[in-house]
């Protein structure tokens, strides 16, 4: 069992769990991580809200810690282990915290993860959200939707926009799939990441989706058998 952690509300779907009821609605994540794994026989995963990881400084004798980011990580990890899982795979959006730099985010996963250096840990800052990647790959929009599906344009990395702006990359997505005429959203953005070749999305993606690409495969793919 592989626990998914992610603080975007679309990122798996509507629940925590160990299923998502509704597999038309389980969200981008599940289908992408399965997708670099090679769809290996014996693959579940559970999911976790990082919004949701609470604690306090003394608990699972770690002694006094920061709170934060690096402390959330830390603590799902230890449940992680306690729950008996294999694994774990954190995810967390760049733009979730205004001005902070990629490299910085990624430094304070890190850091959360040596602490509790007890289980396979993949890390992943997407940028600037996880749904920019689902527009990494034009052809994922046609094979999902048929022919005369819109296509995204551009780097969708630098879908930078802020909130209600035009470019921000959740508005852009959500406008792409009432284009193609997905009035679900969470419906949409499963099926476009059922559809997405991880190949195309780590050339064109390859600030962060190329570099969780590698942490997956790297320190979670060896529990299936899959090699870098």
């Amino acid at each position: 069992m592989i626990l998914l952690v992610s603080e975007g509300q679309r990122d798996f779907g509507d629940e925590e769990g160990p299923w998502c009821e509704d597999p038309d609605r389980e969200g981008p994540l599940r289908p992408l991580v399965a997708a670099l794994l090679h769809h290996p026989d014996g693959l579940f995963m559970r999911s976790r809200k990082l919004g949701k990881v609470h604690g306090t400084r003394r608990r699972h004798g770690i002694g006094p810690t920061q709170r934060g980011l690096a402390f959330k990580v830390e603590r799902v990890i230890r449940d992680a282990v306690r729950d008996g899982c294999d694994g774990v795979i954190v995810v967390i959006d760049q733009d979730s915290r205004a001005g902070a730099d990629r490299r910085a985010l990624l430094a304070r996963l890190e850091e959360g993860r040596a602490a509790a250096a007890a289980t396979p840990c993949a890390l992943g800052v997407a940028q600037p959200m996880v749904e920019a990647w689902l527009m990494g790959d034009p052809g994922a929009w046609a094979r999902a939707f048929g022919p005369i599906a819109p296509s995204p344009q551009g780097n969708p990395e630098t879908t930078t926009g802020a909130g209600g702006s035009p470019r921000y990359a959740k508005a852009v997505l959500e406008a792409l799939l009432k284009q193609a005429g997905c009035d679900e959203v969470l419906v949409g953005y499963t099926q476009v990441a059922r559809a997405s070749d991880v190949e195309v999305l780590i050339a064109a993606c390859a600030v962060s989706f190329k570099p969780f690409a590698e942490e997956v495969r790297g320190r979670i793919g060896p529990l299936y058998g899959v090699r870098g």
